[in-house]
């Protein structure tokens, strides 16, 4: 609206001097004017034409800019949230796996040293009273009943309900259960005897 306005006018201004002077000097008035008129008029069609290009492309992308922006504030929200959340939670988590790893550490230095311990129990028996097949089977049935003692002993943090505590006594003596069963099996079996050479 407001183009068709300006070209109006612009067209009204550029008739209005041209009609006067029509009028005070028919004669006077020169084609060059009327074609530098003509021509003001056709630059003026060529920038309604370049401005209306424009304004559908304005009309087009304007929207799609701002809703990108508004995409782009939403996300940065986001990440500001996520971020905050983030350092929040390493925080936190930072003393926990500190403490994780010290529980870790202790763990394996238990049981290496309860292997080393075991391992020269075993020694100083097979030493002070030697074993023969039963006496060895005997040693087994007697180190798993040990475990699992021990296993139901040490059993504190699990054992609030009677499922948690059999269920947690039978997984920590699992280990001796099946070792003590395959040795048990394993000294049972009878040697072949060797046959004299001639």
């Amino acid at each position: 609206m407001r183009r068709l306005v300006v070209s109006a006018l612009l067209v009204f201004l550029c008739l209005i001097p041209a009609h006067s002077a029509q009028q005070d000097n028919s004669n006077s008035q020169s084609p060059k004017a009327l074609l530098d008129c003509l021509s003001e008029r056709n630059e003026l069609r060529k920038t309604d034409a370049a401005a209306k290009k424009w304004e559908d492309w304005a009309n087009e992308n304007v929207p799609k800019h701002q809703k990108l922006l508004a995409d782009y504030d939403e996300l940065r929200q986001k990440n500001n949230d996520l971020a905050s959340t983030n350092f929040m939670l390493r925080n936190k988590l930072e003393p926990q796996s500190s403490i994780a790893m010290q529980w870790v550490f202790w763990i394996s230095a238990g049981l290496g040293v309860g292997m080393l311990v075991l391992f020269t129990i075993f020694k100083a028996v097979k030493r002070a009273w030697p074993l023969t097949g039963p006496k060895r089977q005997l040693f087994v049935l007697v180190s798993v009943a040990s475990w699992a003692t021990i296993a139901v002993i040490l059993n504190g943090d699990m054992s609030d309900h009677p499922i948690n505590m059999l269920a947690t006594d039978i997984a920590a003596s699992l280990p001796a259960i099946l070792f003590g069963g395959i040795g048990f099996w394993w000294i049972g079996k009878t040697q072949p005897k060797a046959k004299p050479d001639f």
